[in-house]
């Protein structure tokens, strides 16, 4: 880029002793005010390199002339008509002793086509070192195609897409340093693309040997605006361009804003052409949820990471994906949830996380957990693989069970399997879990329930309360010993338990295939009962959450052994009431046997649990100690 060098190097040679110049002594000057032609030296002989001008040269003394209405030409291949740049001032004062230059008032060096155009007031140009200095209301302007490339340019196609773009860079102060290729500027500096708008106290661009930028520097504190991108800031601003590549990088404390969106880190990376933003150490993101139907005001996200890669929209005004990685925090004002992993990916178009290495998700209700875990936050539908965990608040605000202390304890429910899917299914949500599923329900910290299945769906309501489980495929079920000491276990192929989320009490369960349904105390003077049943209904009091009605269907084989008594009941159909007395009714070839005797062939037969006692109806046989008995009255046992 033909930057104000040029002018550096015509004033250096211009500047220069005796044998490298040409020119008309200043007594000398044609009609019309000074002339210096300016040669320099080639292996063809000398080729005309620039020519200055002025309205007069006054010789002030001490070799110093002054140049009126200065005009300095800088020449292409030594044609006069080939003007590469040029610059002029009011008046220049030359020192020939010292081969010095410089004025108090204004300079403006420009290109014929004005595609370039720099100006200041208080100049000054040392031949010694190639330095000028601009000393006050320093401007530059440059038509971006002349750079390498924009700081945030479009993709290349054809014609450069800035070919009409002008960059403004505005300063109190300003040096340019043609030795080292290297131009600073000071005070109040301000860039303006039409892309962009940067301010800063201090700029330096560093320029290749061809003169166009190859890096560029901001520092002691620098604001970036991006037109419909925000706003970023950092204690410094860098920019370089390699092979085609433009990266612009803040750091210390770099910040970005964009309306209700924020990103923080130590230090961002960002590539224009891809549109990606690395933020490294202490990365902090904030994005606003989903906006709902409701007047409320919006909720935020916040992301917390170690480093963290950000893909904005083709337009750069969102973060459209985001890959972050060390110990990854996740923090949704909407419903107070957490997260956390090694690894977190988020989509925006779909609102949804990917975490990985020991994620977890978790809220005041329930927390999720595995070695991978995606998750919609917007919805709550997540998906837990490799040592998947769930911990669910299923009550707390119950009614207390009867004879208790009055005090609700609140119940978790613990579940863990190979693989966790939730989904929402109407206003339901139905969460998944397959393959070694082991499930603990606890209250307090006292456990109560067990159940281990291959298959278990567990449908939640919108406040993600349990509503009903079925679990499958080699069911078992225990619960904790009671205060009496008394346990119960369940084995079936099917369980299907519903529950009320307004009280936090079990309505029913209904157990299929193969059920056998145990109960034994942890003494010898313990009652122990086994059930067996192709189909087992229980439903449950709504005061005291006890089962108060059971109905058993097909084979039904019933066994207990109480105070040193054995007793044994089948028939097609059982039913259990609690009230008015506790009592089993069998039906459907009925039969009873105890130590002494053996009902046989009963239409109806009643087992009075309290008593023990036995009462059949219809046609039934009794084997009693050797002797068969046939009636329809209601026997009393032996």
């Amino acid at each position: 880029m033909p930057f104000p060098g040029l002018f550096l190097t015509v004033l250096a040679v211009f500047l220069a002793p005796c044998p490298a110049r040409a020119q008309t002594p200043p007594d000398a000057k044609p009609a019309g005010g000074v002339y210096y032609p300016i040669y320099r030296d080639t292996p063809n002989g000398k080729v005309l390199e620039a020519t200055v001008t002025g309205r007069d040269a006054a010789n002030l003394g001490g070799g110093t002339v002054l140049l009126k209405d200065f005009e300095l030409k800088g020449l292409k291949d030594g044609q006069a008509s080939q003007v590469q740049v040029i610059a002029r001032a009011p008046q220049c004062h030359v020192n020939l002793t010292r081969n010095l230059a410089g004025d108090p008032g204004p300079v403006t060096i420009f290109t014929p086509t004005t595609n370039l155009f720099v100006q200041g007031v208080g100049f000054f140009c040392a031949q010694s070192n190639q330095l000028l200095v601009l000393s006050n209301q320093v401007e530059t302007r440059v038509v971006k195609a002349l750079l390498r490339s924009s700081l945030f340019a479009s993709p290349k196609t054809g014609a450069p897409a800035d070919a009409a773009q002008i960059l403004k860079i505005s300063s109190d102060h300003g040096q340019f340093d043609y030795q080292s290729n290297l131009v600073d500027y000071a005070g109040n500096v301000r860039v303006v693309d039409p892309q962009y708008q940067m301010v800063s106290p201090f700029l330096s661009i560093q320029f290749a040997s061809n003169q166009t930028v190859e890096t560029i520097l901001a520092w002691d504190g620098v604001v970036v605006t991006l037109t419909n991108k925000g706003v970023a800031t950092g204690a410094t601003a860098s920019y370089s361009a390699t092979n085609g590549n433009e990266i612009l990088e803040l750091a210390g404390g770099a910040e970005w804003r964009n309306g209700q969106q924020q990103a923080k880190a130590a230090k961002f990376t960002y590539d224009p052409a891809r549109h990606f933003l690395i933020a490294d150490e202490d990365v902090r993101v904030r994005w606003p949820n989903p906006a709902t139907n409701d007047s409320a005001p919006p909720t935020f996200r916040e992301l917390f990471a170690g480093d963290s890669t950000l893909q904005m929209t083709p337009d750069g005004g969102l973060v459209d994906r985001m890959t972050c990685e060390g110990n990854v925090i996740i923090v949704n004002q909407a419903d107070h949830s957490r997260a956390m992993a090694a690894k977190a990916v988020y989509d925006r178009t779909n609102d949804l996380f990917q975490l990985t290495g020991d994620a977890s998700w978790w809220n005041d209700q329930m927390e999720v957990r595995g070695q991978t875990l995606s998750m919609a936050a917007s919805n709550k539908i997540y998906h837990a693989q490799g040592d998947a965990q769930l911990k669910l608040k299923v009550s707390g605000a119950g009614t207390p069970a009867a004879g208790s202390s009055g005090r609700s304890t609140t119940q978790c429910l613990y579940i863990s399997s190979d693989d966790i899917v939730s989904k929402i299914i109407s206003q339901t949500n139905l969460v998944t879990f397959r393959g070694n599923v082991h499930a603990r329900l606890l209250e307090g910290e006292q456990l109560q329930d067990t159940l281990t299945a291959r298959l278990l769906l567990v449908y939640l309501d919108s406040s993600n309360q349990v509503q009903t489980v079925v679990a499958q495929e080699d069911v078992r079920a225990e619960t904790a010993a009671d205060a009496t000491g008394v346990k119960k276990t369940l084995s079936c192929g099917e369980l299907t338990a519903r529950r009320s989320p307004a009280t936090g009490l079990w309505r029913d369960v209904v157990a299929r295939e193969n059920v056998v349904m145990e109960t034994f105390g942890a003494g010898p003077a313990s009652a122990s009962n086994t059930l067996a049943a192709a189909l087992v209904t229980a439903r449950f009091s709504s005061a005291t959450n006890q089962i108060e009605s059971a109905e058993a269907v097909g084979a039904v084989d019933f066994r207990q052994s109480k105070d040193g008594k054995n007793t044994h009941a089948c028939g097609d159909h059982a039913v259990y009431a609690l009230a008015p007395a506790e009592q089993i009714e069998l039906t459907g070839h009925a039969w009873a046997q105890q130590d002494k005797f053996t009902i046989l062939d009963a239409d109806h037969l009643v087992w009075d649990l309290k008593s023990g006692r036995l009462s059949a109806s219809g046609l039934y046989h009794i084997i009693s100690t050797g002797n068969l008995v046939t009636g329809n009255a209601n026997p009393a046992p032996p």
